[in-house]
C-alpha cells in the first residue's frame, strides 16, 4: 500500500468517515485532488468494504476546457469500471456579474447535484479538500473576523439535512495530506489530471493566499505553516464541540421566535430578547448573535466581526436604532427585542372594500372581509374583528396609516402615531397595520378597539363585522 493511501486510511479511521458496506460518491472534477482521492479509495475499497462511484458537474463556464474536463472524467471512470453521474448545468446568467458571485452559484449548484445523487444512491459524498485548503480557509476566516465556528475550518465530516428528513454526509479523507503530497502520489501512479486555469488568477482571495501569502509565510516564518494552521483549526473544532451545548442553550433562552403569527404585531422574522442577551458574557453575546444570523440567513458567509459588533451596539442602544449587516438583512432594536428582518422599502396601499365582500391586501398578505350580522351576535374581538354600528354605505376603504391620521380610542381623538408609540407597536410593523375608513373618518385600526362612535352594542339592529385573515397568497 502506498504511503499516501495509508494516510487516507488513517484519516478515514481516525474520524470514522466511512462504515463497512457504505457507498461512496466521489466529487470528481478531474483536478489533482479529486483524482488522487478516487485512486486512493479504489485501492482501499477492499480494506474499507465500500463501493465507489463518482459524480461530475460541467458548469459550461470555460468553453472547450469544461468539455475536456468532462471527457477526461468519463474516460477515467470507464477505465476504473465505476458508475459516473454527470450533470451539465448552464451556470452563467445573462449580463455581467462579479466573478465571485458566479463562483458561489457554481458551488451551490454543484453541491445541490452531489447531495441529490447521494440521497438517491444512499451514498456518502467524498470531496478532495486537502490540508492546504484547510489552512487557506482558516486564514480567510481569520482575516474576515470569524468566530469559533468559522475558525474551525473545514470539518472532516458534515451532515446535511435534506427534504423529507433525508440526511447526506460529506466527508474529506484528504484533510491530513498536503497539496504537494497529492501531486507526488499522482506522479508515482503516473496518473494525469486536469488543471483549472482560473486557479492561477490572484484576483481571487483564495488564490492570492495560495500563490503569494502562504509561500511568503513558509519562506519567512514557518516552512510547515499549512500543517500548523491545520492543527490550530483542529483546536477550534474541539473548542466548538465543547462549547456548543452551552451556547445553544444560551441562544434558546434569548430567542424570541420566528414565523408568521396571526397577531398584527408580528411578522415573519426572528428576534432576541435584549435583557437576556446583554446579561451574558461578551463572548457568549457574540456567539448568540452569530447563531441568530446563521438561522435567519441560512449561513454565516461573509459575516465579519464588525457585523456582529455593530449588531451588539444596536442591542445596547436605544429603541429604534438599526444596522445593516449585509445580504439583505436588517437588524433593529424595537423596545426590548432585537429583531432580525429583511430590508423593506416603505409600503403604501389602499383598497376598496365592498359591503358585503372581501379584498386581498397583497402588500401584507391579509384578506379583509365584511358581512352583515345581527346586533344580538355583535361582540367585538379587537385582535380579529370589528363590529361597526351606524354604517349605512356599501363601500369602505382599507389602507395603511398616513401622516396626520387621528383616531379615537376613548373620549378624545389623538394622533394615530402617538397611540402606536404609546402601545409599543414596533416601528417596522406600523405601516402594516390595516386602517379602515369611510373616506372621512377612521372606523377601526387593526389590533385596536373600534372607534366608540361606530362600535356595535348588544341589542342593536344589524351590524357590520370586519374580519382579517392572514394568507400567503390570494385565492
Amino acid at each position: 500500500m502506498d504511503s499516501f493511501e495509508e494516510q487516507v486510511f488513517r484519516t478515514i479511521t481516525r474520524y470514522r468517515l466511512l462504515n463497512k458496506g457504505e457507498k461512496v460518491l466521489v466529487a470528481l472534477s478531474g483536478g489533482p485532488d479529486s483524482v488522487a482521492l478516487l485512486l486512493a479509495l479504489l485501492e482501499l475499497r477492499g480494506w474499507l468494504e465500500v463501493t465507489v462511484e463518482a459524480a461530475h458537474v460541467n458548469h459550461l463556464l470555460r468553453g472547450p476546457e469544461s468539455d475536456q474536463d468532462e471527457d477526461f472524467v468519463r474516460a477515467l471512470c470507464a477505465r476504473a469500471e465505476i458508475a459516473l453521474h454527470v450533470s451539465r448545468i448552464e451556470t452563467r446568467q445573462p449580463g455581467n456579474e462579479p466573478r465571485q458571485n458566479l463562483e458561489e452559484r457554481a458551488r451551490r449548484l454543484r453541491y445541490d447535484f452531489l447531495l441529490s445523487v447521494a440521497a438517491e444512491r444512499q451514498a456518502t459524498v467524498a470531496t478532495g479538500h486537502n490540508l492546504n485548503d484547510l489552512s487557506e480557509t482558516f486564514l480567510l476566516k481569520l482575516f474576515r473576523g470569524a468566530g469559533v465556528s468559522g475558525l474551525s475550518g473545514i470539518y472532516p465530516r458534515r451532515r446535511n439535512q435534506l427534504e423529507n428528513e433525508v440526511t447526506v454526509d460529506v466527508v474529506r479523507p484528504l484533510l491530513d495530506l498536503s497539496r504537494s503530497e497529492v501531486v507526488e502520489y499522482l506522479d508515482r501512479r503516473e496518473q494525469a489530471y486536469r488543471q483549472d486555469s482560473s486557479n492561477r488568477d490572484v484576483s481571487f482571495d483564495r488564490n492570492l493566499l495560495r500563490h503569494e501569502v502562504i509561500p511568503l509565510l513558509e519562506g519567512r516564518l514557518n516552512p510547515g505553516i499549512s500543517r500548523t494552521l491545520g492543527r490550530t483549526a483542529q483546536l477550534f473544532r474541539e473548542l466548538e464541540d465543547f462549547l456548543s451545548p452551552t451556547l445553544d442553550d444560551a441562544y434558546k433562552q434569548c430567542r424570541e421566535g420566528k414565523g408568521t403569527s396571526s397577531s398584527a404585531q408580528t411578522r415573519p422574522g426572528l428576534a432576541l430578547r435584549v435583557p437576556e442577551l446583554l446579561a451574558h458574557h461578551p463572548f457568549v453575546q457574540k456567539e448568540i448573535v452569530r447563531r441568530a444570523l446563521k438561522e435567519y440567513r441560512g449561513g454565516l458567509k461573509d459575516v465579519s466581526y464588525q457585523h456582529v459588533a455593530d449588531i451588539l451596539k444596536i442591542a445596547a442602544g436605544a429603541s429604534g436604532t438599526e444596522c445593516d449587516p449585509g445580504n439583505g438583512v436588517r437588524v433593529r432594536r424595537e423596545f426590548d427585542l432585537l429583531r432580525f428582518g429583511g430590508k423593506r422599502s416603505s409600503i403604501h396601499f389602499e383598497y376598496e372594500l365592498s359591503v358585503p365582500g372581501n379584498v386581498y391586501i397583497t402588500e401584507v398578505a391579509k384578506r379583509v372581509s365584511a358581512r352583515q350580522i345581527s346586533g344580538q351576535s355583535a361582540c367585538a374581538d379587537s385582535k380579529k374583528s370589528a363590529v361597526l354600528l351606524n354604517f349605512a354605505g356599501n363601500r369602505l376603504r382599507v389602507r395603511n396609516r398616513r401622516v396626520g391620521d387621528r383616531y379615537r380610542t376613548g373620549a378624545r381623538t389623538r394622533k394615530l402615531k402617538e397611540i402606536l408609540i404609546e402601545r409599543r407597536i414596533p416601528r417596522s410593523l406600523r405601516d402594516e397595520l390595516l386602517v379602515l375608513d369611510d373616506g372621512n373618518e377612521i372606523l377601526w385600526v387593526e389590533g385596536f378597539e373600534p372607534d366608540p362612535g361606530f362600535r356595535a352594542r348588544p341589542g342593536s339592529g344589524s351590524a357590520l363585522e370586519i374580519t382579517v385573515a392572514h394568507e400567503t397568497f390570494a385565492l
